[in-house]
């Protein structure tokens, strides 16, 4: 009977342990690479699906719905579904990043340019984060935006469009790149719809899968203590 017990005693530990759910590591291209070579200014959500980042940007391109050029897309492929997006922009001339920025985001299931048709829209009045970095093109300050669209977005091979919505402040927003020997597929809009092709690679990140408050991997945690205290009250019953 004791060897019952210690068996079922660490069946059930083995299944509580095995039911957390593992963090994945973050993502460039949409391959997994270890969180500790992130070592640079622009990280990803630790939950990412998808990171396209570099250690440092050298170009930036207008998405503004004020300028001739009024949005910039790129394409994408997620491991997984999510829910929130990280990308870095400056507001190009000497504009500071200001306390709130609204954008319009959307997702097709192709290029948008080239028969993508839209999947899902969102628009998204988001705080951005100042990083301190001034390029020498803006004299204004990159800055951070995160944003959470609060649904799982499952598109996982698709695109997703990008324009400031324009307070009028006089400010143009460029959403940051990085083309230096790497040939990429973003592309710009002007007004009239027309595309240029920028072939380059824009810096974002898509994570942050929505999860119920109380997991399924939890719930199998929370039972496994239970039948442990279950069987335990059991025993001490049956000694008595």
């Amino acid at each position: 009977m004791k060897k019952f017990t210690l068996v079922l005693v660490m069946a059930i530990c083995a299944i509580s342990l095995f039911a957390q759910k593992i963090p994945p590591p973050s993502v460039t291209n949409g391959k997994p690479v270890p969180l500790s070579t992130r070592d640079n200014e622009f990280l990803c959500l630790s939950n990412s699906v998808f990171a396209q980042v570099f250690p440092t940007f050298d170009d930036g391109y207008f998405a503004d719905n004020a300028y001739y050029w009024v949005a910039v897309a790129d394409d994408y492929s997620a491991i997984g579904p999510f829910s929130a997006m990280r990308f870095w922009g400056v507001n190009h001339i000497s504009c500071p990043p200001g306390p709130s920025q609204t954008f319009e985001f959307n997702f097709y299931n192709g290029n948008p340019c080239s028969g993508g048709q839209l999947v899902n829209s969102f628009t998204k009045t988001v705080t951005p984060l100042p990083m301190g970095i001034i390029p020498s093109w803006s004299n204004a300050e990159v800055y951070q935006v995160d944003v959470n669209f609060g649904t799982n977005i499952t598109l996982l091979n698709g695109w997703v469009r990008v324009s400031r919505i324009n307070p009028g402040d006089g400010c143009i927003f460029a959403w940051l790149a990085f083309d230096d020997g790497f040939v990429g597929n973003a592309i710009s809009q002007d007004q009239s719809g027309n595309c240029s092709f920028n072939n380059t690679n824009m810096l974002f990140c898509l994570g942050g899968e929505e999860v119920p408050q109380t997991p399924v991997s939890n719930w199998a945690l929370f039972i496994g203590i239970g039948l442990i205290l279950v069987f335990t009250v059991v025993r001490f019953r049956k000694m008595v």
